[in-house]
């Protein structure tokens, strides 16, 4: 066909807006096929992927699928990452698999995540110096330099600022909440009706409504201080529960709480797989972090002496014939004297013996004068001998 310039050109250009439009529209099928916006009410969230998308609506349902199969462990997660991350705990070697690269440091972590944000410590600006005395010792982050502090004072970061209290805290929350037991402004109320009583301090609170307004329990008439108190007692006491029982092969027993359970489970089954001692030699384990720690501290002291044990003094058979060696014989307590033929079963009544007036001038005679003749006289309880030695 025969066309001109004019009706060339505008050809190309009605064919290059068109290929532009089709070009436009794929984008936009393209981008809605990629975007998945969540349906909860209220919720403006948007995602590339569907997976992402049914992580997070399972914020909206509390839907839990990714649970812990260690036996005795109830935990579950969201998204099957944070139960990996989990489930190192129940192995020791795995727990701390992400170790430090640099010298002098042998701190190991359970998440890439957690050692990259460790090792930036080595490598970032210690701005923070401690100012103590023939100490060089400097850091990144100013909580550093406070816990450091600790080791000079001897106290713990926080501590209290009223005159004449020496007390100190790890967090400044639990310094601030210690801080308005020194104030005296009404703060409490008693909640019971009719009264109208109110005090500055949680204690006193407690102390009043303990004794003026105590709980009892409608079944067994107990006395409690506080409500929850109650609950507890009666949901233990007085209402019927089906035993749950230990998962753990081999173990036959049944517990009333599932808190039970659990402590029975760490105690006896976990101690010794859930935190080991790291001392050479040493093979005990915990059920807590915090009592492994206790028992490591008790590797790091050294041990005093042992003391040593104090010689028994010797009585008046051991000073005559010293001390008996056959064992065997019930009447091993014989009669020193060569014109005697007692035999006792027992080291007193051989002194009772020896203390007699039948041995009297013996005594005398073998101790050189040393035993007391009116300690004789006690213990034969005859006041008529006495002329005697007189």
């Amino acid at each position: 066909l025969d066309m001109t310039t004019d009706q060339r050109e505008s050809s190309l250009l009605k064919l290059k807006r068109q290929k532009n439009d089709n070009s436009k529209n794929k984008t936009v099928m393209d981008q809605t096929e990629k975007i998945y916006k969540c349906a909860f009410k209220n919720c403006d969230k948007i995602y590339r992927k569907l997976c992402r998308l049914e992580e997070h609506q399972r914020i909206h349902t509390g839907e839990r699928p990714f649970a812990c199969v260690f036996p005795g462990c109830d935990k579950a997660y969201m998204r099957s990452n944070h139960l990996t991350a989990h489930a190192r705990r129940h192995d020791p070697e795995v727990s701390r698999a992400f170790k430090c690269s640099f010298n002098n440091c042998s701190k190991g972590f359970s998440t890439q995540q957690h050692l990259q944000r460790h090792e930036a410590l080595h490598t970032a600006p210690t701005p923070y110096r401690c100012e103590w005395v023939e100490c060089d010792a400097s850091f990144a982050k100013r909580y550093q330099l406070r816990n450091h502090m600790c080791i000079h004072t001897g106290k713990k970061p926080f501590s209290c600022t009223v005159e004449g209290c020496e007390k100190s805290f790890d967090i400044a929350s639990k310094l601030k909440r210690h801080e308005l037991t020194h104030s005296e402004d009404i703060r409490y109320l008693c909640g019971f009706a009719e009264c109208s009583a109110n005090f500055s301090k949680w204690t006193e609170l407690r102390h009043h409504v303990s004794h003026d307004h105590p709980v009892n329990c409608e079944e067994c008439g107990k006395l409690f201080m506080k409500q929850s108190q109650l609950k507890r007692h009666f949901k233990k006491r007085h209402m019927e529960h089906e035993p749950i029982p230990c998962d753990w092969e081999g173990c036959s027993k049944a517990f009333v709480t599932k808190k039970s359970l659990k402590m029975h489970i760490e105690l006896v089954h976990e101690r010794a797989i859930k935190h080991k001692c790291t001392f050479e030699g040493c093979h005990k384990g915990f059920p807590y972090k915090s009592l492994l720690e206790r028992h490591e501290q008790s590797h790091l002291r050294t041990r005093a002496s042992p003391k040593r044990k104090r010689e028994k003094e010797q009585s008046i058979t051991d000073m005559i014939v010293g001390y008996d060696t056959e064992k065997n014989s019930r009447r091993r307590w014989a009669c020193p004297f060569n014109d005697c033929n007692h035999k006792f079963l027992r080291e007193y009544d051989l002194e009772r013996h020896l203390s007699s007036k039948m041995h009297q001038i013996d005594l005398e005679y073998v101790l050189d004068g040393r035993y007391s003749k009116k300690k004789c006289l006690d213990n034969d309880n005859d006041d008529d001998d006495e002329n005697h030695y007189h």
